[in-house]
This record gives structure tokens, sequence and C-alpha cells, in this order.
């Protein structure tokens, strides 16, 4: 945990919350607190804030959040887990820091392929986790209720020397935010490197790392670009990572019905108001790396065939199928074969 100071924040903040909801019927109050390491002005930041203020617009002011922004309370690897014990309230959950507990969640991650738009990405998100109810009830098991879905910004690989094309990455040392990268870039001949996300920009600046495989919109948000100034850029194709706005599920169940609805409501307007808005995160993030005079190459369609492609995708479905199997995880072929349905129902063509 971050420091004994802020878990006695988050459990007096807790207590807070109890004396707040002890109001008789419809009058009733609530504040929860909410853990994020995104930043408030950012892309994701926006993404969290929509959903979190549309509830409470939806609810007349009756459910308000108090933000802990930039990982100020809790580390992102430890947000599922103090959602769970009511350290916290709701929070941000990264899948890919719970490879383990959250295995079904992270079959959705062995996906390589373009969605095409944004909005498919996150029409995939929510029909996955409305069509497969074993996703919601592996989130459930750790007492976490999903609220909200978000997508992420298209991928780049940024390098402190210049890439044009994907076979550029030979003998660079690769970071990725996925376990399911590390073995594509190993095929594609570069060496892949564990790192902490906190550490990424000092691992650059003394050649620990010397690429990083991410989100163009986290990219942004670290200002990585300022010590690893060139950058493939991957147009159209979306981490297949779904962020996961949760918040402790007893508390949620004990909310009434009218107010669990408005939560409901809030997730499907807030992705709306952030889809309509995609293209002009998109294009103010560029405009601002063109005029700080960063190296931006876009991806060809051969690069993307050439990732899509790799022996190591059909690997990682493999892997994680025997190690689904190995955790008890009864039909884990077929389960990773309905994802990949509903994958392909959703993409669209890539925009041009």
């Amino acid at each position: 945990m971050k420091r004994i100071s802020n878990i006695i924040l988050a459990c007096t903040l807790a207590f807070g919350i109890v004396m707040a909801t002890t109001a008789i019927g419809h009058a009733a109050k609530y504040t929860f607190t909410y853990s994020t390491h995104s930043i408030p002005n950012s892309f994701q930041g926006a993404l969290q804030k929509a959903f979190l203020d549309e509830v409470e617009r939806l609810t007349e002011g009756r459910v308000s959040f108090r933000i802990f922004w930039g990982g100020s309370l809790l580390d992102g690897t430890e947000v599922l887990n103090a959602v769970n014990t009511g350290i916290v309230d709701a929070g941000l959950v990264n899948i890919n820091f719970y490879p383990k507990q959250l295995q079904l969640s992270n079959a959705l991650n062995t996906i390589q392929e373009s969605s095409g738009t944004y909005e498919a990405m996150l029409n995939f998100f929510t029909r996955a986790f409305t069509e497969l109810p074993e996703l919601t009830r592996e989130v459930a098991s750790f007492n976490n209720q999903v609220m909200s879905i978000y997508a992420v910004m298209e991928t780049g690989l940024i390098s402190q020397r210049p890439m044009t094309k994907i076979t550029d990455i030979k003998g660079l040392k690769c970071r990725s935010a996925t376990r399911w990268h590390l073995p594509m870039f190993t095929e594609l001949g570069a060496t892949p490197v564990s790192v902490p996300w906190a550490d990424v920009i000092m691992a650059l600046q003394t050649r620990v790392i010397d690429a990083v495989f991410s989100n163009l919109d986290a990219i942004n948000m670290s200002r990585m670009e300022d010590v690893a100034p060139n950058m493939l850029l991957f147009k159209g194709l979306y981490p297949s990572t779904p962020y996961l706005m949760t918040i402790n599920a007893k508390k949620f169940q004990a909310l009434p019905d009218d107010i669990k609805a408005k939560f409901r409501e809030a997730s499907i307007t807030g992705q709306k108001a952030m889809a309509a808005e995609y293209e002009k995160w998109f294009n103010d993030i560029r405009e601002s790396q063109t005029k700080a005079g960063y190296s931006i190459t876009y991806a060809s369609a051969e690069d993307l065939a050439t990732w899509q492609n790799l022996r190591a995708v059909e690997e990682n479905k493999k892997l994680w199928v025997q190690e689904s199997e190995k955790a008890g995880i009864a039909n884990a072929q077929a389960f990773l074969d309905t994802v990949y349905k509903i994958f392909d129902e959703t993409r669209v063509t890539p925009a041009q």
C-alpha cells in the first residue's frame, strides 16, 4: 500500500460515507471515493470524469465521487483488492495488472487485430461483458461491480531511434503493458523487458529500454515522447484491453434500485459522449506532437499485417487456453472462440 496515511484517509472517508447514507428515503446522499492512476487533463481522465459526472447529474447530486487522481491514493496494481476490502469505494482496474486473478478478462488481450474504429472497440467490450456473464462474475468474485468500461487510443511504438516500419524494432529492448506482446517482440528480433509503468521514463533515459509499445494517450499523458521522440503509429489498432471502472459490489447492491439504474444509464451516455469526442482528442494530441517536433510515421498496411500474422499470436491463444484449463476454467477454448466471434461481429473496416 502506498502510505499508511492514505489507508487511514480512505478508512475515514469510508466511515463518512456510512454516515452520509443514513438519511431516510429518497433524500439519502452517497459520496464514494474513487482512485485512478490517470490524470484529469488527459483522454483517460476525461473518459472517467464523463461517467462519474453523468452519475452525479442523473442522480441529481444524490451520488458524488471524491476522485484521487494520478495514483495519489493507490497504485494501479492495488485498486482491485482495495475496492474489494473497502479501502477505497471505487476505482480504475487495468486488467493487465491482474493476469491471474482476471484470467477470463485477459482472454481479450490476446486479440491483436484492428477493430477499425474506437466506437467498434467500445461495442466489442460492451457486448463481451453482456454476452459472457463469466466476465462479470470473475470481477464480482473480488467484490468489484463493473460500473462502466472504456477503451483507450490507438497503439504506437515509440523509440529513441527513427522508426519507419515494424521491422525496425529488431535489436531494441522493448517494454509493453501486456505480457502477450512479449513473445511477439522476440519473434521480431527485439528483447522484451518488463519495467513498471512508473519507471518507464527513467528506463528510457538510462537505456534500460529503447522502445515502448503503448496506446497514444498513455504515451502523451506521461510525456514519453520527450525522451523517445520517434513513433510508429498503428492507426486503427486499438488495444483490446477493457479498462474497468468498478465499485465495491456490496456498497453498490445496497443502493436503491433507481440509483443503480442511473449508473447503467450513465455508462451508456458517458461512452457515447467520449466516442463522439475521440477524433478531437486524437487530432489535438497529434497536433501537439507535431508542434513539439516529434517524428511520427504511420504504420503501413504491411506493417499491420506483419504484426497480426506473427506466429506468437496463435501461440498466445494456445497458452491462454492451457493456463485457463490449468486454473480450472471449463470450456476455455469455447470461451476464447466466443470472444473472437464477438470481436469479428463488432469490428468494422479500418478508417483510411
